[in-house]
């Protein structure tokens, strides 16, 4: 007769250790009585936390984002699942780490999961633990990502049309404005809205008088109350035509603090910039160059100075007509760099603001190029400092005589002309000194030994012969 297999008392096991036999194939199912109601949540419990602790080593971000029904059923745990929890995954986990874990946390859930009230307890969660809005203040709008980073866009998707206002809505029905709590929606500031927003900011949240709109109100009144989006979407950032729009024919646009449409001619643009930086701001010149950006102009009731200038940069060349360089202001970082603007900036760079001799500029690099805000102006000059300077002083300097020259450089014919160069202007050898009196340690000394070989394999006889045939017949 065959051998037995060994009867196994579980009564005298531990759930783990029940559940190690299962994995390993010695017993070929758990005991009937094991996921009973007396004892089946403790062991799940036991079984769960080995499962997930010392069999899968997840942490609890794992746990929410790789938990699915297959685990169940790979680990021989499907019983459990069905018959303590009626597969409902977060049952399971919640057993195991009894309030550590939310439903909504996740990433499978129950097709029917999102009820009135999971919302209810999602947001609530969401707004006053994870993002610690104070509702009865709120000092930032509530975004897209807020739900996505936090497992709730499936929420967002299906219940609310991926639309942030309509959550907050629900939670907080009647409470807040959608631009006061939310980004607001693609094509939401009609005239209409932005009415109600306007009447909404002056009346309900600053609760202003008309003599207070008059003396106080300016673009930011708007932007630092959520509704920069309306001024840019809907009146082109004046605070008249939002109030025209609010209130037709309350307000002259002389009654606020800021000057008529048209006021602001080229002429009382500069008037305006020297009276900021000489008597306001009582700046010098280097004041200017290193702190001035548009925001200056903001901060200073200036703004419409950036109507009649694009760029803050040129009101103050215009103010100052010969005194600064364009590319001489830290704000000024995208210079609209022409070809005749570059050469002009390599002259200013070497001969103002370095005053450099010409020993020193055959040191010339890209360093000195980005220190001086000039980097762009070298695209035009194939990115080579040595190609800007020649440029900028044509026929001066001789590419070889900076310490490096540009890549690509050197071809059979340039090589000729740096030969004849070192021999007769350098050397000043006459020609018939030309053949004895040139040594190879001469191109060494005047960095001419990389020219030598790319053109000529090296050879000072063939550089003589490529420059003065007539002396080899």
């Amino acid at each position: 007769m065959g051998n037995k297999k060994k009867r196994i008392n579980t009564e005298l096991l531990t759930a783990v250790e029940v559940y190690k036999l299962v994995l390993s194939g010695e017993l070929k199912a758990f005991p009937a009585y094991f996921w009973s109601e007396t004892d089946g949540k403790d062991n799940s419990r036991e079984v769960t936390r080995y499962l997930f602790e010392e069999i899968l080593s997840w942490s609890p971000e794992d746990i929410k984002k790789k938990f699915k029904h297959e685990v169940m059923k790979r680990y021989k745990l499907d019983g459990m699942y069905l018959n303590c929890y009626g597969q409902d995954l977060f049952q399971v986990v919640d057993n195991a780490y009894p309030g550590i874990f939310r439903p909504w946390e996740m990433a499978k859930k129950p097709h029917d999961f999102w009820t009135d009230e999971n919302c209810r307890l999602a947001m609530k969660w969401l707004f006053e633990e994870k993002l610690e809005i104070d509702t009865s203040n709120p000092m930032r709008k509530i975004e897209s990502d807020d739900f996505k980073d936090n497992g709730l866009s499936g929420m967002l998707n299906m219940r609310f049309k991926n639309q942030p206002f309509k959550a907050v809505e629900f939670m907080y029905p009647g409470k807040f404005r959608e631009w006061e709590i939310t980004k607001t929606v693609k094509g939401f500031w009609t005239l209409e809205n932005a009415a109600s927003a306007t009447r909404w900011l002056f009346e309900e949240k600053l609760k202003w008088s008309d003599q207070e709109i008059m003396s106080r109100v300016t673009s930011h009144t708007f932007s630092e109350n959520g509704l920069k989006g309306m001024m840019a979407a809907v009146f082109e950032g004046s605070p008249f035509y939002a109030l025209e729009n609010a209130y037709p024919g309350r307000f002259k646009e002389t009654d606020l603090p800021y000057l008529p449409s048209g006021y602001w001619t080229k002429e009382r643009c500069i008037e305006a910039v020297r009276d900021l930086f000489e008597n306001k701001l009582r700046w010098t010149r280097e004041d200017i160059i290193n702190n001035f950006s548009n925001k200056v102009f903001n901060d200073n009731g200036l703004f419409s100075v950036l109507r009649v200038y694009r760029r803050g940069v040129e009101a103050v060349l215009d103010a100052y007509p010969g005194e600064f360089r364009e590319w001489e202001f830290l704000s000024s970082k995208n210079v609209k760099w022409t070809r005749g603007k570059a050469v002009e900036a390599v002259k200013w760079l070497i001969e103002e603001r370095l005053k450099w001799n010409d020993d020193d500029v055959k040191k010339i690099n890209r360093k000195v190029f980005l220190e001086n805000n000039l980097y762009g102006a070298l695209i035009h000059f194939r990115s080579s400092p040595v190609t800007a300077v020649m440029e900028a002083y044509p026929g001066r300097y001789k590419a070889w005589e900076f310490m490096r020259v540009p890549r690509g450089f050197w071809n059979r014919e340039k090589g000729i002309e740096a030969t004849r160069w070192l021999a007769e202007e350098k050397l000043k050898l006459s020609k018939d000194e030309i053949l004895n009196g040139m040594k190879q340690s001469d191109f060494q000394k005047y960095k001419l030994l990389g020219m030598l070989l790319q053109c000529f394999e090296g050879s000072k006889t063939e550089a003589l012969k490529a420059t003065y045939p007539d002396l080899f017949k």
